[in-house]
């Protein structure tokens, strides 16, 4: 199972976090993150209902609608929805995404065509890190826990690909790191009702970039 499937879970109930990594393994999740693209892809589905929140990919499924193992970077949803700017994303998802200037204008913006709650993604393709997404939604009541929680029970015993930890960033903000060298790596995190996914491919996205890229994010989202 890639971890950014497990990633794209959100229980409906986070009473049941301590289970919600195994319950993935156990309906097969492919995907984030992606068969990743979440990896995490944001491995967490949560558009089911039997395993909620909301929306990042459909079990199952990839971010970009490619083939079963292929990852369209230039696509940060399964039911992408690409719009003129941040500003119109913007209006569309209800929240001010956060875009640092470090970072330049990203090559392209989306937000959910049908999945709800709504959310941005945001594609760079930098000088500095090469292609990578960042995706932002509103965060979920105890999303810091289940993030807790999936670095505590991530691992290969319990069908997760590649390493879950949590680490800290600035400002002391502690996040996600999924380091996975045949997918991708990245980093999640909630800062200000906001929850965020940075990642790449692991061939030219290494850790290190992904955690500078969350950096930049946190620096510019506490401004």
């Amino acid at each position: 199972m890639n971890p950014r499937s497990v990633l794209k879970l959100k229980p409906f109930l986070l009473g049941v976090l301590a289970i919600a990594a195994l319950t993935v393994v156990a309906l097969g999740v492919t995907g984030l993150t992606m068969s990743d693209n979440h990896k995490s892809s944001i491995p967490r589905n949560r558009n089911q209902t039997s395993l909620p929140r909301g929306t990042r990919e459909p079990l199952g499924s990839h971010p970009t609608g490619g083939e079963p193992g292929e990852i369209d970077w230039t696509q940060p949803f399964v039911d992408t929805n690409k719009v003129s700017g941040v500003a119109a994303a913007a209006t569309v998802a209800g929240f001010a995404p956060v875009v640092p200037q470090a970072l330049g204008s990203p090559a392209a913006v989306a937000v959910h065509g049908s999945y709800r709650p709504q959310a941005v993604g945001l594609v760079f393709n930098t000088p500095a890190f090469g292609r990578f997404i960042v995706l932002e939604d509103r965060a979920q009541p105890n999303e810091q826990e289940f993030l807790e929680n999936l670095a505590a029970t991530c691992h290969p015993q319990t069908g997760c690909e590649g390493s879950w930890t949590m680490i800290s960033l600035k400002n002391g903000i502690r996040a996600l790191l999924i380091a996975n060298p045949d997918v991708s790596n990245g980093v999640l995190w909630v800062e200000n009702g906001l929850s965020f996914d940075a990642f790449g491919p692991s061939d030219t996205f290494s850790v290190a970039d992904a955690e500078a890229v969350a950096g930049e994010l946190v620096v510019a989202g506490a401004s």
